[in-house]
């Protein structure tokens, strides 16, 4: 599921850099489980549609996840009236970028924090807002200086 392609290119993105990561096979299946269930809840939610075209999606839980982020109570971002999107501080998302891009050297920062740019403005550009992060989420998430 690490490598198969998704019906959502972001979500592709996501498990491509979660491949390159030095960390277990184990870690990797669950960052593209994750970043594929969130995917999933966006779209029920009212956003986003397969631009891959594969019809996959395969290997998202029913459940949700695999890394504290409650996607039955409210994963998705609240949407306002007129269709915009409430912004949240921290998104499930910036979560997922976190754990992919933790640990990466000085001299690799800028680019990670343009690929984590990137990677942003992809999800909502495809599912219309970034992904809302649950308590539970919130409460294991590194703290920020």
């Amino acid at each position: 599921a690490v490598r198969e392609p998704s019906q959502w290119e972001v979500v592709d993105e996501l498990k491509l850099r979660a491949a390159r990561c030095h960390k277990s096979l184990k870690w990797k299946l669950e960052v593209a489980r994750e970043a594929e269930a969130l995917a999933g809840a966006s779209v029920r939610e009212g956003g986003g549609r397969p631009v891959n075209g594969n019809g996959g999606g395969g290997g998202v839980r029913s459940d949700g996840s695999a890394f504290g982020l409650d996607l039955a109570n409210g994963c998705g971002a609240a949407r306002l009236p007129g269709g915009s999107c409430e912004e949240e501080e921290v998104s499930a998302l910036d979560l997922l970028l976190g754990l992919i891009f933790q640990g990466i050297s000085l001299a690799e920062l800028a680019e990670a924090t343009e690929q984590r740019g990137v990677l942003r403005r992809m999800w909502r550009s495809t599912f219309g807002c970034l992904p809302r992060a649950s308590a539970v989420a919130l409460k294991h998430a590194p703290s920020r200086p």
